[in-house]
């Protein structure tokens, strides 16, 4: 297995460890980085209602503008539900 499917893997099993608690106050952290490209992939392809996410890097906030997860700046939030990162 190279070194992307593992990266891949392990994005599916991040969210497959969160997807029971997430709901529409759900408020994601979400890093930077490849591995946690593959989550937003995820993210997209499920359709989730989420509040929103909470972004570390102005290069994860692009990446995650193709979903339909409203981006949340740190003083919108009381809590961050799930941090996400490689």
């Amino acid at each position: 297995m190279d070194k992307e499917e593992k990266k891949k893997q392990s994005a599916e099993k991040a969210y497959e460890i969160i997807k029971k608690s997430l709901n529409r106050d759900t408020v994601l952290g979400i890093g930077t980085g490849s591995t946690t490209n593959y989550f937003i992939e995820i993210l997209n392809q499920e359709k989730l209602d989420l509040k929103g996410a909470v972004c570390s890097s102005i290069a994860s906030e692009e990446y995650i503008k193709t979903s339909n997860i409203k981006i949340l700046s740190l003083n919108d939030v009381h809590k961050i539900d799930f941090y996400v990162d490689g």
